[in-house]
């Protein structure tokens, strides 16, 4: 899924009757790549992020990166959802 698409399933809305499961995914796929990350680097790109940030932090940066990044549009979203987690955390 490219990654416009994922930032469309993350942006919910309290109208959207499939809100719940749309952002579960959206929720997942970014949980999935934190878990990733802290073991290996996807696409070159590795985070530190710290036990105590809780799950829904990642999700809101992960939206704003790729708010703020239009050109990765056409990019997979878990290659741009590990770039956006590698630039809010970079391991030190």
């Amino acid at each position: 899924m490219p990654a416009s698409e994922f930032l469309r399933l993350c942006k919910v809305t309290s109208d959207d009757q499939n809100a719940k499961e749309r952002f579960a995914r959206c929720e997942n796929l970014i949980q999935d790549t934190r878990a990733a990350l802290q073991k290996d680097a996807i696409k070159g790109h590795k985070a530190c992020i710290p036990e105590s940030v809780k799950k829904f932090r990642p999700v809101v940066r992960v939206i704003v990166w790729l708010e703020d990044h239009p050109e990765k549009k056409r990019t997979p979203a878990k290659s741009a959802v590990a770039q956006a987690l590698a630039q809010s955390w970079p391991c030190k």
